[in-house]
């Protein structure tokens, strides 16, 4: 109870996890049970042994199986985000190789010119920015 007689409610959600043998059973029921999320629950609850009152995966969480399954090939959840790259020598090369090769977006035509341009830019910005600062 807060102050002035409020009450306060406490709400807990559960995750269940299920097995991938699990998943992979309940992506197969609704294959073959013409896309029938309901018909799939109940093979799933009688494959599994699970009672009329127990959980079973929701319609919800085997449409996302589905979806990940016709993805990817797998009914783990998909991994977002960026790919990490590690720096090594290699990759350093690589991408020292690829300035080289390639005239910059400034005009630079090499990757010791390209250096040249962004030390020259960035001292003008920084020159700039103390006359600025100094008015």
């Amino acid at each position: 109870m807060l102050p002035g007689g409020v009450a306060v409610n406490s709400v807990q959600f559960e995750m269940e996890s299920w097995t991938g043998a699990q998943r992979a059973f309940a992506v197969k029921s609704f294959y073959k049970n013409n896309d029938s999320y309901v018909a799939a629950q109940r093979e799933f609850r009688k494959k599994f042994g699970i009672h009329r009152n127990s959980k079973v995966p929701s319609a919800h969480a085997i449409k996302t199986w589905v979806n990940n399954f016709e993805e990817t090939g797998s009914t783990v959840k998909k991994k977002g985000g960026n790919v990490k790259t590690v720096r090594t020598p290699q990759n350093i090369d690589a991408v020292r190789a690829s300035f080289e090769t390639k005239s910059s977006p400034v005009g630079c035509a090499s990757f010791q010119e390209t250096v040249l341009c962004f030390k020259t830019t960035n001292s003008l910005i920084s020159t700039n920015v103390k006359v600025c600062t100094s008015l």
